[in-house]
């Protein structure tokens, strides 16, 4: 029984450790790379992200210096690119049950925001919304969940066009 246990022990690691080898490897991150630009791209979304870090243990994808610029297909122009040294996303394994995709947590670490002329870019986005119900990907075969959002280390720049309020944190 012990010799069992032991055996499915190292078939387990063993699987664990090739899965780890197989996300890890270029071919894989290229390709989830240009799956997110397919999903981005006709939203006016240019995404730049260097590389990803995978960890199966505990379900997290890790997106190293991402940059995200717009273009004029976008509903929103940002004039300024954002940049993320860092983001970390957790995935729930059991919301795949419930046919859903469900992030326990999103983090960015030290993102860069520079939002010139915030007030008309609310304003924007506030029509924008209230047009809107639902926000969905199309294409997208899973109803995505995110259930907290964190950001570290953040430098923001915001300056409003009808005042002359700035701020520089």
């Amino acid at each position: 029984m012990k010799r069992i246990l032991f055996k499915i022990f190292l078939s387990t690691c063993g699987l664990y450790f090739i899965a780890s080898l197989v996300f890890s490897s270029s071919w894989v991150q290229h390709r989830i790379l240009q799956e997110v630009r397919n999903i981005t791209s006709p939203q006016g979304i240019e995404l730049s992200i260097e590389n990803i870090d995978v960890s199966l243990l505990l379900p997290k994808i890790y997106l190293n210096r991402v940059t995200l610029r717009t273009n004029e297909n976008a509903l929103i122009n940002i004039p300024d690119p954002l940049s993320i040294e860092r983001i970390k996303i957790a995935i729930s394994p059991f919301g795949l049950i419930r046919n859903k995709i469900v992030l326990s947590e999103v983090s960015l670490y030290q993102p860069k925001i520079v939002l010139e002329q915030a007030d008309i870019l609310y304003k924007r986005l506030t029509k924008i919304l209230g047009q809107k119900g639902k926000w969905q990907v199309k294409g997208a075969k899973y109803s995505v969940d995110v259930e907290k959002v964190g950001v570290v280390d953040a430098y923001v720049y915001v300056s409003l066009a009808e005042s002359n309020v700035k701020i520089d944190s």
